[in-house]
This record gives structure tokens, C-alpha cells and sequence, in this order.
């Protein structure tokens, strides 16, 4: 272990087109040559050692230059900033440079969480000789699926966060930098109206009016980008999202996710898609939310073993990052690659297990089919014609509590008691009968719904619950459909009353039921401020329709939730 460092701050890194970008290097202060580690952050270099991944002195102490940058447009670089848009040429230049820093031995690698695991698979798509091996973790990738917009619907409280709570504050003093005496109104405006997030200040029917976003002045450009152009879930090609473009990449990833987290699928599809390619890739999941990476995810504890200061009480996250890059960046055969490729965290049973892919090769898919009795279960349903109904008013939206969200604090994601919510009238319960043996869910989850509105469009929410003995029923994981998209691209109306099968995609989780729980379904219409309201009527927001929901469970209209189970 070194004993000193040399840290430099607001080190220049000229891009080809003569922007300036601004990076902190922590170095060893000993005389020979070291891999770099680089991350690229718009949050500000100057603070992210604050956060527990981001341990740069320890990195620097292990034998690394560690280098923490900040994109264009954002914390001391020059340039325009604009979200997600030119980290891929500015990724390749950054990497290219890091590797010519004094005291480089040419070898560079990525890490970094969020935004700073985009810019990895942003540098990396574009093949940067120097770039060896990157570490993404917690990745959004697919614009249309969890970053911006999910099964049509908006994003709403990622947007807000991302937008106000994450970059809000910077673009308040980049604004009025030469006003200073309209800062401090500004801000005063931008803290009521933050702080107004949780109790009204996302209700505007119109999404053009929201309170937050004029109010402030921040994020209403993007917004309004988002709303308008090219972020339409309507369009099949979007310039920014990754998803389709990472096949490119050829060097070696550690893929890092949370059963808990916004970028939950992206990062597992990340991993899938790479091993696909013959590219060494493993992947790692707990039970963690996007910014908590503890054991305690919202009302559950898993144990300190799902704490990432102590994975499966063998390492902390940094000594697995000091392990990965070591073996790709110093030539250290260190045996991580004789580990199996996935390591994930069952909740339930509160275990991690090894597999050598993802579903594990075990695992087989299993259908539990709605009831005209509120059950579920294995048997498919046998009454000619059956459906029941609730209905569902914009305006008193089913309220968002607990999930894999990324909003404001008052928000907090992961496994929520539901038994209040379970009892609203706008939503169906459908519950199995206890368990007699365990039930491990490792793999996809997905609802085919056959549904019908009095509306020309709504939204259709499922949840997978279990309900404990006690009564206490807590979400494992859930999904969104606009009923306009269902079947893709270009949009198409509902006919009222018109029965239409609808999927739903949960995406995945690793959990287990235990003997005595019950495997639950809650189909909603929304799950509000997560998600925007669909107003009932094709986006009119002058007026909102309440709309009369059924739901099929008969012979013809099997609705029912698929599920990814390994044997026990």
C-alpha cells in the first residue's frame, strides 16, 4: 500500500474541438508507472468523493492515477452543457489523454455509478485504444425504458430528480454567475419549489406547466425537449440511448446493479449482451436502491451480508474494483476470472448465489393465472366469461410508495409496506394460498393483462407483492404499460369496452418466497408521481376522464404473471 499521494486539481484536458475540460488527479508519490482510473462526472468532481463508491484516495493509495473529470459544460470545464449528448467523442478524447498523463503505464480504466456508467459505455463504444476495462454500475442505457420513459409512460420522477434535485443547484449559480444579486432570490425560489415536490408541485395536469420546473427556471428547456422531440416514446431510433451500440464493445466489464434501482434491466441487459459476444462481462446485484447501498433497503434488512462494505462478508465494493482492474490494467492474476461470472443477492432467503449466466441455466419460466375469486394460482381459469372491474380517476391518482425509484428523499425506494394501498378502490389484489415450499423468483417477471377501458387510453400498473403472515404485503417489483403502446409503435387507441391483451414488463428480480408467504398482483392504473397520470383521454390536458377498468380472467382471457423460477 502506498503511503503518500500527489493530488493536482483543475488539470486541463483539451478535446478536438478546443474545449477545456477540468479533472482532479490523485497520484501515488512514488516514482514509477501506474494504470489509470477515470470517471467523468457532470456532478461535480469537487464533491463526488463524498459518496462511498467513489473512494478515490484508497484507489490511489492501491496503485492507481485516479482521475475525476467533469464534462463538458458542468463543475470548472468550459463547453455547453447538454444531457447525455457528447459524451461519446468527448469520452474517446478523455481516455486518449488520461492515458499520456505523467506517470501512466497507457492502461486505462472506467468506473463510476449513473450518469458516470453512461459516459464508461459512451467512451467505450467508440474503442479507445487506451480504454482496457470499464466497471459501470447502475447503467441507464435504454431511453424508453426506465431513463426517460417506461412502457410509454413518462418518467416523471427520475426527470424531476435528475433535472432539479441533481443539477438543478449548479445551473442556478451558472445562471446568474454575473447577477450576484439576483442569485439569492433565485435560490430562495428553487428551495420552495424543491421542497414543494412531494406536495403539489408535480400536479399540473399539463406537463408544460409543471411548478417545479417554471417556477425555478431550471430543467424546463429539457423538459420541454423531452416532451417534444426526439425523446418521444414513439421513436424507434433515439440518438442517445446505448442499448443497441454496446455489441460494439470488445473490452472486459464488471456489471454492478441493485434489485432496488431505476437502472435495474439496463444493467443486466448490459451484461447479457456482452457475455452473448464472447466478452469477458460478470455481474453482480444486491438488493440496493440507487443511492443506498447499505442492507437496510427501505423497510427491509437483508443482513450485513448484502451491505456492499462487506459483500457476502468476503470484500467491499473498492476491493472488488482493486481486484478487477488490477487482473485487466497490471496484468495481476488475481483469479477474479475464475470466479463465476454472476453474483447476485436472493432476497427472502437473504443469500447471495453464483451462476454462470443470467437467468441461471436452471431456471424455468411458470404462469400463476388471475382468479374470479381475487386468487392466483398454477391453474388456468375454467369460467366461460368472468372480469372484474375498478375504476380510476386522474385526479386522485394511485400514489407512489416505495419501488425501484429515483425521486425526491420524501420518495424512499425499495420494499414498502402496501397493506393500506391494497385496500384502495382503485385497484385488484389478485393472492395464491400460503406457500407450503419456498418460491425463488431469478429471472424476468412480465404480466399478460386482458383488460378493458371505457377510455380511448389509460395506464395499466402491475405489482408482484408478498404478503408475510402478518398481513404486511411488501412490492418486489412492478411495470407500466400506456394502453396506446401495447403493441409498440405507431400508437393505437383502445376501443371502449373492447377487451385487448396488454404486456407488462417488471423486468426482473432475485427474491424468494418463503412457506406461509403468498404471491400477490396488483393491477392499478397508476403509481403517481413515478410515473406522469395518463389523463384518460389520448394526452387532451384541458380535461381528464375517469375511466372504468376490467379486468378478464376467464377461459378466452387467461390474464396471468410469468414468472423466472429456479428450482430449490
Amino acid at each position: 500500500m502506498i503511503n503518500a499521494l500527489k493530488i493536482a486539481y483543475n488539470v486541463p484536458c483539451q478535446l478536438r474541438d478546443g474545449t477545456t475540460l477540468m479533472a482532479n488527479v490523485f497520484r501515488p508519490d512514488t516514482n514509477g508507472e501506474y494504470p489509470v482510473l477515470l470517471t467523468r462526472t457532470p456532478y461535480g468532481k469537487d464533491y463526488m468523493t463524498g459518496f462511498p463508491y467513489m473512494d478515490v484516495v484508497r484507489l490511489a493509495k492501491s496503485g492507481f492515477i485516479v482521475v475525476l473529470q467533469d464534462v463538458r459544460g458542468r463543475g470548472a470545464s468550459q463547453g455547453e452543457w447538454d444531457l447525455f449528448v457528447n459524451e461519446t467523442e468527448d469520452g474517446f478524447d478523455a481516455v486518449q489523454w488520461a492515458a499520456d498523463l505523467p506517470g501512466s503505464n497507457g492502461n486505462v480504466g472506467m468506473w463510476g455509478f449513473s450518469y458516470l456508467a453512461y459516459t464508461q459505455w459512451a467512451a467505450a463504444i467508440t474503442q479507445p485504444p487506451a480504454l482496457k476495462a470499464i466497471a459501470p454500475t447502475f447503467t441507464p442505457l435504454d431511453f424508453t425504458n426506465g431513463v426517460f420513459w417506461r412502457g410509454g409512460a413518462l418518467e416523471l420522477g427520475i426527470m424531476t430528480h435528475l433535472l432539479i434535485n441533481s443539477l438543478g443547484m449548479e445551473d442556478i449559480f451558472r445562471k446568474f454567475s454575473s447577477h450576484p444579486e439576483k442569485l439569492g432570490p433565485a435560490l430562495s425560489t428553487f428551495i420552495h419549489e424543491v421542497d414543494r415536490i412531494p406536495f403539489g408541485g408535480l400536479d399540473a395536469f399539463n406537463l408544460h406547466q409543471l411548478d417545479t420546473f417554471n417556477n425555478t427556471g431550471v430543467g424546463i428547456d429539457y423538459l420541454n425537449k423531452v416532451l417534444n422531440n426526439y425523446l418521444l416514446p414513439t421513436l424507434t431510433n433515439f440518438p442517445l440511448g446505448l442499448k443497441d451500440r454496446i455489441a460494439q464493445v470488445k473490452i472486459p466489464s464488471l456489471n454492478i446493479a441493485g434489485w432496488n434501482d431505476i437502472f435495474l434491466q439496463d444493467t443486466i441487459d448490459a451484461f447479457t449482451i456482452q457475455q452473448s459476444r464472447g466478452n469477458p462481462a460478470k455481474l453482480l446485484i444486491g438488493p440496493w436502491s440507487h443511492l443506498n447501498y447499505t442492507n437496510t433497503i427501505g423497510e427491509l434488512d437483508y443482513g450485513m451480508a448484502a451491505n456492499t462494505a462487506l459483500i457476502n462478508k468476503e470484500y467491499d465494493h473498492v476491493a472488488l474494483l482493486l481486484k478487477w482492474f488490477s487482473h485487466w490494467l497490471s496484468d495481476g492474476q488475481n483469479g477474479i476470472m475464475d470466479e463465476p461470472p454472476v453474483k447476485v443477492f436472493i432476497g427472502g432467503k437473504n443469500r447471495w448465489i453464483t451462476a454462470d449466466q443470467w437467468p441461471p441455466h436452471d431456471s424455468k419460466l411458470v404462469e400463476w393465472y388471475l382468479d374470479s375469486e381475487k386468487g392466483l394460482s398454477q391453474k388456468k381459469p375454467d369460467q366461460l366469461h368472468h372480469s372484474m372491474q375498478f375504476s380510476f380517476d386522474p385526479a386522485h391518482p394511485f400514489p407512489t410508495h416505495g419501488g425501484s425509484i429515483l425521486m425526491h428523499p420524501y420518495f424512499i425506494p425499495g420494499p414498502r409496506d402496501q397493506q393500506l394501498f391494497n385496500t384502495r378502490e382503485d385497484c385488484l389484489v389478485f393472492s395464491s394460498e400460503p406457500l407450503s415450499h419456498p418460491l425463488t423468483i431469478t429471472g424476468p417477471v412480465s404480466v399478460s393483462l386482458f383488460a378493458a377501458s371505457s377510455a380511448i387510453d389509460t395506464d395499466f400498473v402491475a405489482t408482484l407483492l408478498d404478503i408475510h403472515p402478518d398481513g404486511k404485503s411488501y412490492n418486489i417489483t412492478d411495470g407500466i404499460i400506456r394502453a396506446r403502446y401495447r403493441d409498440g409503435v405507431p400508437s393505437q387507441n383502445l376501443t371502449p369496452g373492447e377487451p385487448v391483451c396488454v404486456s407488462i414488463d417488471l423486468w426482473s428480480a432475485g427474491y424468494a418466497f418463503l412457506p406461509g408467504h403468498r404471491l400477490a398482483v396488483r393491477i392499478t392504473s397508476s403509481n403517481f408521481p413515478r410515473w406522469d397520470r395518463n389523463l384518460n383521454n389520448n394526452g387532451d390536458s384541458s380535461q381528464t376522464v375517469i375511466a372504468h377498468q376490467s379486468i378478464f380472467m376467464d377461459t378466452g382471457h387467461p390474464s396471468h404473471i410469468r414468472l423466472t423460477i429456479s428450482p430449490e
